[in-house]
């Protein structure tokens, strides 16, 4: 059974950690990286969440079809 509590604030928001392996938090505006396809599903969520929180943009393109997997670019650009 579930104990029902009251009065408990609720904590703030976290702002996504800026630990990352991309450098999204170090970014400028005009500023772009290129990762290769295995890694785009994951630097594009973690965009996403810390455009979201801080205010941010960024957009990305596929830049390269190699042999093996795709290269895109990620850019700021707001």
């Amino acid at each position: 059974m579930y104990e029902i509590k009251k009065g408990v604030p609720l904590p703030p928001r976290k702002l996504p950690s800026t630990k990352s392996r991309f450098p999204i938090a170090e970014m400028e505006v005009g500023d772009m990286f290129e990762v290769r396809g295995s890694e785009y599903s994951g630097v594009t969520s973690y965009a996403n969440k810390h455009g979201k929180a801080t205010g941010k943009k960024f957009e990305s393109r596929r830049l390269k079809l190699a042999a093996t997997e795709a290269i895109y670019g990620i850019w700021r650009t707001e």
